[in-house]
């Protein structure tokens, strides 16, 4: 009785060692990026990092003339940093 419990108890570590820290992981990842699109929605960031990238668009009809910047809720990975 006491082999199996310690068993149970030890693949239960074991599990928790492959499985456990990858979920951590995931979550602790879920967490920082709803806090940087909370702060960005919210304006509480600094001025001074904000990059606007521009892109030239070929439309095959006429667009309107009062333009506004959007913010696209997309995110560019050039390591070592991360541009949302």
């Amino acid at each position: 009785m006491l082999k199996r419990l310690l068993s149970i108890f030890l693949v239960f570590i074991f599990l928790f060692n492959v499985i456990g820290y990858y979920g951590v992981y995931v979550g602790m990842k879920y967490n920082a990026n709803s806090r940087a699109d909370h702060a960005i929605q919210n304006g509480n960031y600094d001025q001074s990092k904000i990059l606007t990238l521009k892109a030239p668009l070929m439309l095959p009809y006429v667009g309107e003339t009062n333009f506004q910047y959007v913010r696209l809720p997309i995110f560019l990975l050039k390591l070592p940093n991360i541009y949302r």
